[in-house]
C-alpha cells in the first residue's frame, strides 16, 4: 500500500472551503440540482452531478491546501478527478450508459474551467483527454484515495450506483422521445432525400443532447456558486424552487393602466382615424389576453408597428403567469434602442418606478453609483427577477457561450414566457442556433415562446432545423383588424422618363407637403 492509498491522515471532516464542510456543500448542491433539473424530468441526473462535482476535493493534497488558506502560487485541481472516476466506473458498451457518463463527466470536468471540447482541433477526444492527461491520478493512487474518503464521509458508492441507474433511465427516455420526434419530422419534411434526412435527424438529436448537457452545466454552476456564497445555509434547495411572485397583483395594475391609457387616447383623439386606432389597439390587447390560459409552445404575433404589440403581448404573458402557466417573463429584442423604449413602457404600465419588477440587462445600462452597479451585477448574474428585458446577444450567450457567467443564466429560462420582439432581425447565421434553442426551451424546459414581428420570417421552413410552431400559432392572422389602419408610409411612383429639373423637384416637394 502506498501512502496515497491510506486515508488515516486525511482531514476530517472533509472541507469544500474553509468555512463549509464538503458534506454540507455536496448536500446543498445535490438538493438544488434535484429541484432545478427535476422540473424537466432529470432530477436523478442532476442529483448525481451535484453529489460528485467536488469528488476531487477528498484528496489529502487538496485538504491540506484548503487548511493552509489556499496560498497563492499553488493550485490543486479537483474537477478532473470526479470526471475521471465516473468515466472509469460507468463507461461501458451500453449506449445510454455512454451518453449518461459523458454528460456527467463533461459537466463535472468543466464546472470551474468551462466545458471542454469533446473533440479538439488536434483530434483528441474527451475520452483520450481523461485517459492521457490525468492517468497519473489513477497510477499514483489519488483516485482511490479520493474514492475511499468520499464514500466514507459523503455518500456511499451503492447510493451513487442507484442514482446512476435512475439517471440513465431519464436519459433513455429523453433519447427515445428525441428519436420519435425527429423520425416524424424526417418522414414529413425530408422524405425526398432519405440519406440526408437521416443525417439531419442524427445532427438534431446530437444538438439536443448537447443542450441538455448545457442545461445541467448551467444548473451546476448556479448551485455551486450559490452554495459557496451561502455557506451558513444548511439547505439551498429552497432557493431553487419557483419564486412565487404576486402575478395577480401585477396583472390587476397592468390591465387597469392599459384601459386608462386607451381611454386617454380615445378622449384626446383629433380625428376619426386616431379614435379607430385607439379602439383597435384595445381589441388587439383583449385578443392577446384570451391566449393566456392556453397550453402553447411557440406562438406568432404578426401586427404592424403602432398596433401596441409590446403591451398587448406583455398583458398575455403576465396573465399566463397569474394563471400558473409560467413563473417569470423574458422580453428579448435585437436592438438596444427598442429594448430601452420597451422596458420603459413595461415599467410604466406596471408602475415599477423602483425596478423591483423589471430588470434590464444589456450593454447600455448605466448606474449612477458603485453601490447601484454592484446590485445590478448581483441581479443580472442569475436573472432571478419577475420580468427580465434583455438583448438577443445575452440570450444566445446564455444558451451557447463558453463563459460560465453566461451559461449560469440558461436554466432560469425554463418555465417562463419568452417574448422575442423584432424576430425578423435575427441574423441569418444565427437562425439554426436560435431555432434549436427555442425548440429545446419549449419542448424540454416548459417555456412558452411568442415571436413578435410586423414581418414574420419563415423560421418553420428552415430545412435542417425548423422551429416547431404550435398548430394554431398565429395570435392575430391579420384578418380581424385592418392592417391599413396602422400604415405609416405611402409610396408613390413619381418617376418619369426625362430628368427632373430643379424647379420641377421643388414643385413636386411642395405639392407633397400637407396643407399645400
Amino acid at each position: 500500500m502506498t501512502k496515497n492509498d491510506s486515508t488515516k491522515n486525511v482531514r476530517s471532516p472533509l472541507h469544500a472551503r474553509s468555512d463549509q464542510t464538503l458534506c454540507i456543500h455536496a448536500q446543498m448542491v445535490a438538493g438544488a440540482m434535484q429541484a432545478t433539473c427535476g422540473e424537466l424530468g432529470f432530477g436523478n441526473l442532476g442529483s448525481l452531478i451535484g453529489w460528485l462535482h467536488d469528488f476531487g476535493k477528498a484528496q489529502q493534497a487538496w485538504q491540506d491546501w484548503c487548511a493552509d488558506g489556499f496560498p497563492q502560487g499553488k493550485s490543486i485541481p479537483h474537477a478532473p478527478l470526479g470526471a475521471l472516476w465516473i468515466w472509469k466506473k460507468y463507461f461501458d458498451e451500453d449506449n445510454i450508459h455512454i451518453v449518461t457518463t459523458e454528460i456527467v463527466a463533461l459537466v463535472i470536468y468543466g464546472h470551474h474551467s468551462g466545458l471542454p471540447d469533446v473533440l479538439n482541433p488536434d483530434g483528441l477526444s474527451f475520452d483520450n483527454l481523461l485517459r492521457e492527461r490525468f492517468s497519473e491520478y489513477d497510477e499514483n493512487g489519488i483516485l482511490n484515495e479520493c474514492a475511499e474518503s468520499f464514500f466514507k464521509e459523503i455518500i456511499s458508492e451503492f447510493e451513487l450506483d442507484v442514482l446512476f441507474n435512475e439517471a440513465a433511465r431519464e436519459v433513455k427516455r429523453y433519447c427515445d422521445n428525441l428519436g420519435e420526434s425527429f423520425r416524424k419530422l424526417s418522414s414529413q419534411r425530408l422524405s425526398d432525400n432519405h440519406k440526408n434526412s437521416i443525417n439531419i435527424c442524427q445532427n438534431q438529436i446530437g444538438l439536443n443532447l448537447s443542450l441538455l448537457l448545457r442545461f445541467m452545466f448551467s444548473a451546476l454552476t448556479d448551485a455551486d456558486w450559490y452554495s459557496a456564497g451561502h455557506s451558513d445555509c444548511a439547505d439551498c434547495a429552497d432557493a431553487f424552487q419557483k419564486t412565487r411572485y404576486p402575478w395577480a397583483n401585477y396583472l390587476k395594475v397592468a390591465e387597469r393602466n392599459i384601459v386608462e391609457m386607451n381611454h386617454v387616447a380615445l378622449s384626446t383623439s383629433k380625428s376619426d382615424r386616431e379614435s379607430e386606432i385607439a379602439r383597435t389597439k384595445q381589441q388587439i390587447s383583449d385578443l392577446c389576453r384570451q391566449y393566456a390560459d392556453r397550453d402553447y409552445g411557440v406562438l406568432t404575433f404578426n401586427a404592424k408597428t403602432g398596433a401596441g404589440k409590446t403591451l398587448s403581448v406583455m398583458r398575455l404573458a403576465i396573465a399566463a403567469c397569474a394563471e400558473g402557466k409560467a413563473s417569470k417573463i423574458f422580453f428579448i429584442a435585437p436592438y438596444l434602442t427598442v429594448l430601452e423604449q420597451n422596458a420603459k413602457a413595461i415599467r410604466d404600465v406596471l408602475g415599477d418606478a423602483d425596478g423591483a419588477i423589471v430588470l434590464e440587462h444589456h450593454s447600455d445600462v448605466i448606474k449612477d453609483s458603485e453601490e447601484e452597479f454592484i446590485e445590478y451585477l448581483r441581479l443580472t448574474e442569475r436573472w432571478d427577477h419577475p420580468i427580465v428585458v434583455t438583448s438577443l446577444v445575452q440570450f444566445l450567450d446564455a444558451i451557447y457561450s463558453s463563459r460560465r457567467q453566461a451559461a449560469r443564466r440558461m436554466h432560469m429560462l425554463s418555465d417562463s414566457v419568452i417574448i422575442f420582439d423584432e424576430v425578423q432581425a435575427i441574423p441569418v447565421s444565427c437562425t439554426y442556433l436560435f431555432n434549436a434553442a427555442v425548440n429545446f426551451l419549449t419542448e424540454v424546459c416548459g417555456a412558452r415562446v411568442i415571436l413578435c414581428s410586423a414581418t414574420q420570417p419563415y423560421l418553420e421552413d428552415v430545412l435542417e432545423c425548423p422551429i416547431h410552431l404550435t398548430s394554431d400559432h398565429e395570435i392575430m392572422d391579420g384578418k380581424q383588424f385592418s392592417q391599413e389602419l396602422f400604415k405609416r408610409t405611402c409610396i408613390h411612383d413619381c418617376r418619369k422618363e426625362d430628368k427632373y429639373s430643379s424647379e420641377e423637384i421643388a414643385n413636386l416637394i411642395e405639392s407633397l407637403i400637407p396643407n399645400n
